[in-house]
């Protein structure tokens, strides 16, 4: 894996360009900003004389209603044009250039079924994403990719998950189903919460780790809890509780046959946030990167982790090199 320093001495990715449109748009931002404003102005003005002589008091707020819309959109669009052009030709490039094992789909995301598999929530109906990352190589492959599941109750549009979801070929392969999620419950109503928790028909049987730090941020359920417990190592259950404090989010981690899954929900948890204010420059870049490394070495780190309590009865199994499917859902 490159440098970031190696990757700006080779020269591999041109950002002057996109700095240039990126500076181009804002103006045009502005410029237009400033024109809507004289005109909302001058129109709300007119409106009111029109209504002022008919009458006609319905028609001033739906216009303005009407012009206001149309504001919000034409500057959403301008936004997104942006983002995907970033996210297209400097990001892309520079998964590229940081390993050629990297492919990266800004408009795609992990599967349905993939994220259904990791029991983070037990009911959503839609999951939609982007920014899907795929790295596969002969010794480790993971996906990743920011979701989000919905389910609509009546006319409401609930949201259960919202973040980054990763999905890695395990090291190791498990016989029974993991699932460690935010302990929600207890939180809230303390030892009430536990008993609700132990009588949740849509989870599978409550675990105790026994570990008092642990189990007052994480409820853990499992299949079989002797291997639940056999995953959840000393070791793993401090780099749970680790992330959960450095990232200020909540986390979720799941292990079942040959996959682990993880999940973090909370404030700032788009991968690859992209903002039109922030200049195109040597910094801009280095976030990007540092953020792609930050990944792949959390990755690394749950496949060591994960093996520490079956290095003596498990046999380790080498990743294949898969050839991943792309969602083309949007």
């Amino acid at each position: 894996m490159k440098s970031f320093q190696d990757i700006l001495n080779a020269n591999v990715i041109k950002a002057s360009a996109l700095e240039k449109f990126r500076i181009s748009q804002l103006k045009r931002k502005r410029k237009i900003l400033v024109l809507s404003i004289i005109v909302f102005v001058l129109t709300a003005l007119l409106l009111a004389a029109f209504v002022y002589f008919t009458q006609m008091l319905w028609l001033a707020p739906t216009l303005l209603f009407a012009l206001t819309i149309f504001l919000l959109v034409w500057n959403l669009s301008i936004k997104k044009k942006y983002n995907y052009l970033v996210k297209d030709s400097i990001i892309n490039s520079l998964f590229k250039a940081i390993d050629t094992n990297f492919t990266y789909h800004p408009e795609s995301y992990v599967s349905q079924q993939q994220f259904k598999e990791s029991k983070f929530v037990v009911r959503f109906r839609n999951l939609t994403g982007e920014d899907f990352i795929i790295y596969n190589s002969e010794t480790l492959y993971f996906e990743i990719s920011d979701v989000k599941a919905t389910d609509r109750v009546g006319n409401t549009n609930i949201e259960y998950f919202k973040g980054p979801f990763i999905y890695i070929k395990s090291p190791v392969t498990f016989s029974s189903t993991t699932t460690v999620v935010p302990d929600n419950l207890e939180r809230k109503l303390g030892s009430f919460g536990r008993v609700f928790q132990s009588v949740n028909i849509f989870r599978d049987k409550l675990v105790n780790t026994n570990h008092q730090a642990f189990e007052e941020q994480f409820a853990v359920y499992g299949t079989n809890p002797d291997e639940s417990k056999k995953v959840l190592s000393e070791a793993l259950i401090n780099y749970l509780l680790f992330l959960r404090e450095f990232r200020k989010q909540e986390v979720y981690f799941t292990c079942t046959n040959n996959k682990i899954f993880i999940g973090f929900t909370g404030d700032n948890s788009d991968i690859l946030k992209v903002d039109i204010n922030n200049p195109v420059n040597d910094a801009f870049l280095e976030n990007y990167y540092n953020e792609i490394v930050k990944y792949k070495q959390m990755v690394e780190k749950f496949t060591e982790l994960i093996s520490i309590g079956f290095e003596s009865d498990t046999p380790k199994i080498k990743p294949k090199i898969i050839k991943a499917k792309v969602s083309v859902n949007k």
